[in-house]
């Protein structure tokens, strides 16, 4: 009966054990997902604002920095790059392409981390 005893006790510790560590997984697996849905959140916010900007600086009369002539692009920064917005914890790029006809399309990728968004708004009308 000693023996029986031992066996189902070690039997027990070892089932705990494997469901303590299964546990443990399930929760830091549960915890990298919330981060990645954090990234990829704060990177649409980004990529959002950026695109607001970029429409108030076409709608203004006075500035023609994102306004590219007919079939041209303009994009910041011009080397494809991105540009860190060090309060947001991300970095972005602007790419306005002028189709001519005063239609402009705006494309705006944001990037947290390694996770991307990109919004593009299309047929939105430049100042005259």
């Amino acid at each position: 009966m000693g023996k029986y005893a031992v066996i189902v006790v070690l039997s027990m510790v070892f089932a705990l054990m494997m469901y303590g560590a299964g546990l443990q997984d399930s929760l830091r697996l549960a915890q990298e997902e919330m981060i990645n849905d954090y990234n990829t959140a704060q990177a649409s916010h980004i990529a959002n604002s950026i695109s607001m900007i970029a429409v108030q600086k076409l709608s203004n009369p006075d500035d023609d920095s994102f306004t590219p002539d007919s079939g041209q692009t303009f994009q910041h920064p011009g080397n494809g790059d991105y540009v860190a917005w060090e309060e947001m914890l991300g970095e972005y790029r602007i790419e306005v392409y002028n189709q001519g006809d005063s239609l402009l399309t705006v494309t705006t990728t944001a990037r947290v981390d390694e996770d991307a968004y990109q919004t593009e708004l299309r047929d939105v009308f430049q100042r005259l």
